[in-house]
């Protein structure tokens, strides 16, 4: 929180996470670390520090404003920005004026269904009870349900700048039905024992791909 968070110098209401390489950090950026979001706001409730929900709820918010300003409305791979705490760099000529709007600039244009964002949309919900995570949850899965969908199954795309997301990758990866649409499926079913609790105890964790282990008593 201290070293890491960053605010581009176009959207200081945005916040992002430097890269760390052991010796400086880095405004450097991706669909992956936006799981980082839902971390926090886990931590902050087994915890009970607000600070962490609140900063992780920033986090979720943050990285969910990449799928509003894609042409696809689906967040990218890898997007850089500059610091505005250190501003040296700049974005590409040709995406200037997107960075100033969206706060960030496209440099891995791809998405491989990646689960992270809507993972953090699902702990936002889960700590806050508040309906509009479940709105952009919805809008994240409209837009991937309409641009990955390929034939009987779901592809990864080339390009979220674009409209039609670019062309396929033709390749389905495993972590889209087991994370990406199961935390779709949780944010919006009713309440079980499996389901994080904002108000603990939490009877199950979830691993790394989204599946329930109980916690031992």
């Amino acid at each position: 929180m201290e070293h890491l968070a960053s605010h581009p110098t176009t959207r200081k209401d945005l916040t992002f996470l430097n890269q760390f390489d052991g010796q400086k950090t880095e405004p450097v950026t991706g669909h992956l670390t936006s799981f980082a979001g839902g971390n926090f706001i886990l931590a902050g409730l087994v915890l009970k520090e607000d600070k962490y929900t609140k900063f992780g709820i920033e986090l979720a918010e943050s990285y969910f404003q990449t799928y509003n300003a894609t042409a696809s409305g689906i967040g990218p791979e890898v997007f850089r920005w500059v610091d505005a705490a250190n501003p040296t760099g700049a974005p590409p000529a040709d995406q200037a004026d997107f960075y100033n709007k969206a706060g960030f600039w496209v440099t891995g244009s791809d998405y491989v269904l990646r689960p992270e964002t809507v993972e953090s949309l699902y702990y936002a919900y889960r700590a806050t009870g508040d309906k509009k995570y479940q709105d952009l949850a919805w809008q994240a899965f409209n837009a991937i349900n309409t641009k990955c969908r390929a034939g009987a199954g779901y592809s990864g795309l080339r390009d979220v700048s674009k409209a039609d997301g670019g062309g396929f990758d033709d390749f389905q990866q495993s972590f889209f039905l087991a994370e990406a649409l199961k935390y779709m499926y949780l944010i919006f079913v009713d309440d079980t024992p499996v389901q994080v609790k904002a108000d603990g105890p939490n009877q199950f964790v979830f691993n790394t791909e989204a599946h329930p282990f109980k916690v031992r008593a």
